[in-house]
């Protein structure tokens, strides 16, 4: 894997009174599709509230891999992310192909090879800003 095929964007979109993120998780892998779904998922250090927060820190402290449908599941049931690191691998890849960072309930920050991705993110969200230093948080798997 090269580097320049790994890109990032942080997202910044607030709401009307600039006090809150105006989107969360489930709406970054909403954009994802099916590749989503059909993902393995790795989450660590994430801190989030909302009636699936509890279910999610479990698979998350137990650094257990959960299927793609189980992850947005969850998201759905979360009302605010404040922290998290989230990676996606498809079956039988040894790097992931996304990760999402979710950081002091302040932004997102998507790094992926997918770069069709990144311009849907682009599409959906208003404050979308290049982030070149959050593409690290993918190449660290790179063999």
């Amino acid at each position: 894997m090269d580097i320049q095929t790994v890109l990032a964007v942080t997202i910044w979109d607030r709401t009307a009174d600039e006090r809150f993120l105006s989107f969360d998780l489930t709406d970054i892998l909403s954009l994802c599709g099916e590749r989503a779904l059909s993902s393995a998922w790795l989450c660590s250090n994430v801190e989030a509230i909302g009636p699936g927060a509890e279910k999610l820190h479990a698979i998350c402290d137990a650094q257990r891999t959960i299927a793609g449908i189980e992850l947005i599941s969850l998201a759905s049931g979360i009302s605010q992310t404040i922290d998290g690191y989230f990676y996606a691998w498809e079956p039988a890849a040894d790097f992931p192909w996304l990760f999402i960072r979710a950081v002091d309930g302040e932004e997102f920050a998507v790094a992926t090879t997918e770069h069709e991705l990144l311009e849907a993110i682009r599409r959906r969200f208003r404050d979308v800003r290049e982030s070149p230093l959050d593409a690290d948080y993918l190449l660290r798997f790179r063999k």
